[in-house]
């Protein structure tokens, strides 16, 4: 894999993230390579705000073409393997795994400092997987991961500074609401909207509830009683 010629392709990236299976790296001593592939992504990063619930993280969604179908894995390739016995067969293949033009990445970067501002730790996940965990105030051994981890961060500077540069167009947030896949959605759904498209749902919902009982839970919703604003706590 390393002879390869890595673009900025949504088949290129998975193969990449590929090398690397943990969710989870422990951190290592830091090494030139490694060192010199965080720095342009993190500067490309810099403008971006720290998350709420982490101030030493920051973390963004990037929008990575699929690219043609020869960036994909080649026809002869998958036939080889048995996949597929016809080109049809292929290109149907190559559908169903890049089903959209475009594929969302959600990016994020840790950097650690200690009481003299001094950077001690740098740490950059892709899609859930860890790419790198780096001491920066301790020196490392060459790792066979380095050249895949180094070789994603400087694909993803040019995605990197093009959802930051959505962002301070202030049209970033409206593209993640309107086209980031439900999958990588988090929230509350109402239950009545949720009955309203799944009438079945509130059929579980009420199982075991007698109708007295129901009628004293909308008394008590009615009422506010209940309401977190009025409960001491």
């Amino acid at each position: 894999m390393k002879d390869q010629k890595y673009k900025l392709v949504a088949p290129d990236i998975d193969r990449l993230l590929n090398c690397f299976s943990r969710d989870f790296m422990n951190p290592s001593g830091i090494r030139p390579k490694l060192a010199r592939a965080m720095k342009p992504l993190f500067k490309a990063l810099e403008p971006l705000a720290p998350l709420k619930s982490n101030d030493e993280a920051k973390a963004i969604w990037l929008r990575i073409p699929r690219g043609e179908i020869t960036d994909y894995d080649s026809f002869e390739d998958i036939k080889e393997w048995g996949n597929v016995k016809t080109y049809k067969q292929y290109e149907k293949r190559w559908r169903e795994d890049y089903p959209d033009e475009i594929k969302w990445y959600r990016l994020v970067i840790v950097e650690e400092k200690n009481r003299e501002e001094i950077v001690t730790f740098r740490g950059v996940a892709l899609a859930r997987k860890t790419i790198i965990s780096a001491r920066i105030d301790e020196k490392g051994e060459p790792d066979l991961m380095d050249e895949y981890a180094a070789i994603l961060c400087n694909l993803l500077v040019d995605a990197a500074k093009e959802s930051v540069k959505l962002l301070k167009n202030g049209v970033y947030n409206s593209l993640v609401d309107k086209y980031l896949p439900y999958e990588f959605k988090t929230g509350v759904i109402k239950r009545s909207s949720l009955w309203k498209h799944e009438p079945e749902f509130k059929k579980y919902d009420f199982e075991g509830l007698s109708q007295r009982k129901i009628l004293a839970l909308r008394v008590l919703l009615v009422s506010g009683k209940n309401d977190e604003q009025k409960i001491n706590r």
